[in-house]
């Protein structure tokens, strides 16, 4: 279901049990629903780490040379690849965020602490292997080809607090060309959240907007409402 089917059915759940007219705007309602449908996310798959493939969405990201804080660069070797945009926030599981890096041949990439990274060349096991992080909001490539711009362009995949965020960011192709289209499209896109998190997200979701609603559930047949 796309982001304004969500929201017609909020609407409609509203329209029909609640006590009070409701001028909320689209802009609204996604608000608390996003909120709640990433608090929902997390607390299934920190129970849970096998997560739905069908909603665990990809994005094709370009790179380009730069360093790691933005304050310039001092000696030879110190330029890295970074995301030439901001990573929209994942959502933070016990120990990690909720992400994947991965090649655009789908091979994937470990994580390292920015402060670690230095060790890399001196680990036999992990110097000829890129691994990548976050840093004030980019996502960057330690032991990539800077010279070479190898990779152009990387894999991203997970559980997004806002996964609208995404639809500032231009897709990109395996080469790291810029496309017209962007990673994710609000009015066609569907919205990632398990079908089984749908019924719990409408009703914290209304919850959290304070409209008191008269609502029976038909226990009988999964919670629908009657």
């Amino acid at each position: 279901m796309t982001i304004g089917q969500h929201i017609a059915a909020i609407r409609g759940i509203i329209n029909q049990h609640g006590e009070t007219e409701t001028p909320f705007s689209d802009e609204f309602i996604y608000h608390h629903f996003s909120v709640v449908a990433a608090k929902l996310t997390k607390q299934k798959y920190d129970r849970n780490r096998v997560f739905n493939a069908f909603n665990w969405k990809y994005y094709c990201v370009a790179l380009e040379r730069g360093n790691v804080h933005g304050c310039g660069c001092i000696g030879a070797g110190c330029e890295v690849l970074i995301s030439k945009f901001k990573i929209p926030n994942p959502i933070m599981g016990r120990s990690m965020p909720f992400l994947r890096v991965m090649t655009v041949d789908h091979r994937d990439m470990a994580y390292i602490n920015p402060s670690a990274s230095g060790a890399i060349s001196l680990d036999p096991i992990r110097r000829n292997k890129i691994h990548w992080s976050i840093v004030n909001g980019f996502l960057v490539l330690f032991g990539a080809n800077v010279s070479a711009l190898i990779p152009r362009a990387i894999l991203i995949g997970g559980f997004f607090e806002d996964p609208t965020a995404w639809s500032d960011i231009n897709a990109c192709s395996p080469e790291g060309e810029e496309l017209e289209s962007t990673c994710y499209t609000i009015k066609d896109d569907d919205f990632p959240i398990d079908a089984d998190l749908v019924f719990d997200a409408y009703q914290l979701t209304i919850r959290q907007t304070g409209i008191p609603l008269t609502i029976e559930q038909d226990r009988t047949n999964d919670g629908i409402l009657r």
